[in-house]
């Protein structure tokens, strides 16, 4: 049986990181989701050195159909457990763009879970997905409740207090 993300003993919704060198570095989630999981799909828009047990899509594009033919090459044909993304568009200084591209992006990647199968979700299936708070926030957490049973904001608390980052996850996917 493989685990789901909150109920692994090493986890809790505080979240407590494998290494401690990881609760300020860059990429932090990933060390944590690596401990967890046997198998790993990573896509970066930027490079970071390998991970031993990882697949790297280096330079992806969550939109783009390359990136999509790539995910169903290393899936092959199996179906995932857990979607998370901490992916976030670049910050252009205005909050309220900043909020519309990373919840577009969100909106995508649940997309691509649930109805587009690029990332198939399992029945029960854990999705996790950071956005900068803001108006459109209601907005997601309504497409996500068409499909999973329980949806939460969180705000770690490794997060700063003046941050806009939460993060919605959705738990127990519907067929």
């Amino acid at each position: 049986l493989r685990p789901t993300l909150l109920e692994h003993p090493s986890i809790n919704t505080d979240i407590e990181y494998p290494h401690p060198l990881c609760r300020r570095s860059r990429n932090s989630w990933y060390f944590l989701i690596i401990r967890v999981f046997l198998e790993f799909i990573l896509l970066l828009f930027q490079p970071i050195l390998p991970i031993t047990g990882v697949h790297f899509l280096d330079q992806a594009d969550i939109t783009a159909p390359k990136t999509h033919q790539n995910i169903l090459r290393l899936l092959n044909g199996r179906t995932v457990d857990v979607v998370l993304s901490d992916m976030a568009p670049n910050p252009t200084g205005d909050g309220g763009l900043d909020h519309e591209r990373i919840v577009s992006l969100c909106s995508t990647l649940l997309e691509l879970s649930v109805q587009k199968s690029v990332i198939p979700l399992v029945r029960n299936g854990t999705f996790l997905c950071k956005i900068f708070d803001g108006p459109r926030r209601n907005e997601l957490i309504a497409q996500l409740q068409q499909h999973f049973a329980k949806v939460y904001t969180v705000k770690p608390k490794a997060s700063r207090d003046h941050s806009a980052e939460v993060y919605l996850l959705a738990l127990r996917k519907r067929d």
